[in-house]
């Protein structure tokens, strides 16, 4: 994936390296840690930086998530469907949206909440969030030998999520990444809920 030159690649392989992490460090507070230091400095950086680096950056992915701020600011509770999206994202719209017809927001978040509204990002993010803590807890428990095996799938689920920071393939269209995201997650709980 790496040698593909896809920026995105890198994700599941820091998300491998994140969960080695979180095994290392026990304390409650490093791992808050580990995981709100990445999410803050994200959003600092996209408020912070100047237009022009932050376009080198996400490559034409920030007319697309201002223009999804542009239309939550019109309808943030209901989104406005699925079929509605493209077109009254268009109308928002601030400068040419590349990718917007075939690749949608290129972020999952963004996406749930333009087409079915906040609530449903907030269910979603959830959903995230709820998976990510049972999981750690039950790995947590587990031998050596069970966590590596069942971190690598747990790597590769969270792995994905971070992806779809950068692309919107886990919800609205049914492809490789979504297949094996929802299996994997549910093989996960299956398997964590056993032990």
């Amino acid at each position: 994936m790496i040698i593909s030159g896809a920026r995105s690649a890198y994700f599941p392989v820091l998300a491998l390296i994140f969960i080695f992490l979180l095994y290392k460090f026990k304390n409650i507070y490093v791992r808050i840690s580990l995981i709100l230091f990445p999410i803050l400095i994200s959003i600092v950086s996209f408020f912070a930086l100047p237009d022009n680096i932050i376009h080198k950056i996400l490559t034409g992915r920030e007319y697309l998530w201002r223009t999804a701020f542009r239309l939550l600011k019109v309808v943030p509770f209901s989104g406005v469907g699925y079929v509605n999206k493209v077109g009254r994202l268009k109308d928002l719209r601030i400068t040419y949206l590349q990718g917007l017809d075939f690749g949608g927001l290129h972020n999952i978040f963004f996406e749930i909440s333009c087409v079915n509204g906040i609530p449903a990002t907030i269910l979603f993010i959830l959903f995230i969030v709820f998976l990510f803590i049972f999981s750690i807890r039950k790995l947590d428990k587990l031998y050596f030998g069970d966590k590596i095996k069942y971190g690598y799938i747990f790597a590769l689920c969270l792995g994905i999520v971070l992806i779809n920071l950068m692309e919107s393939s886990l919800v609205y269209i049914i492809s490789f990444i979504s297949i094996i995201f929802w299996i994997y997650s549910g093989y996960l709980i299956a398997i964590l809920d056993k032990e």
